[in-house]
């Protein structure tokens, strides 16, 4: 019995500091994730109306397209893998003026926030089946935020192919 109490005594504090890093890793990704929607919606607020679907070739997706797309996975993935439920805004197969945009990718954004919040750290640590192949909630959460930089970096050579100034990052 005194075995299993020593094993008890050494394993719970390694489980709860690892607790720990997990819901601080929560909390870093939330702030970081705000200033991806400010910097996010400065992006589009710099972009002119009358360019907004501009597209730098024919194979290209427009800004707006762009934005639309990136609204969309934010949404597909809180949902799908992080347990959200019932983004309210129709955004797919949609014309918007650019203030539109604007307020559903606000929405989007604070939806995926809000879903993250939500989620425990036990869901986030569960592997999921993922087209690409099994994939943690810890995972989704890179992936969101990496697909989100990702398209934020073809929208801002949308800016400057435009001779737009490009709004000053903001990061962490």
């Amino acid at each position: 019995m005194r075995f299993y109490s020593l094993i008890l005594l050494v394993l719970f504090p390694i489980l709860s500091f690892s607790q720990g890093i997990d819901n601080q890793y929560i909390e870093d990704y939330l702030i970081k994730w705000k200033n991806s929607k400010e910097y996010m919606i400065t992006l589009v607020e710099s972009m002119p109306e009358e360019l907004m679907t501009y597209k730098p070739n024919e194979n290209s997706q427009s800004f707006t397209e762009l934005t639309v797309h990136i609204i969309s996975n934010m949404v597909w993935l809180s949902s799908d893998y992080l347990g959200g439920s019932g983004f309210e805004n129709e955004f797919k197969n949609r014309d918007f003026s650019k203030d539109e945009l604007i307020e559903v990718l606000a929405k989007a954004f604070d939806y995926a926030y809000k879903t993250v919040e939500k989620t425990s750290v036990e869901k986030l640590t569960e592997e999921q089946s993922f087209f690409a192949g099994p994939m943690t909630g810890f995972q989704i959460l890179r992936l969101m935020n990496d697909h989100c930089t990702h398209h934020k970096g073809q929208l801002t050579l949308h800016l400057k192919m435009n001779n737009i100034a490009i709004p000053r990052y903001v990061g962490w």
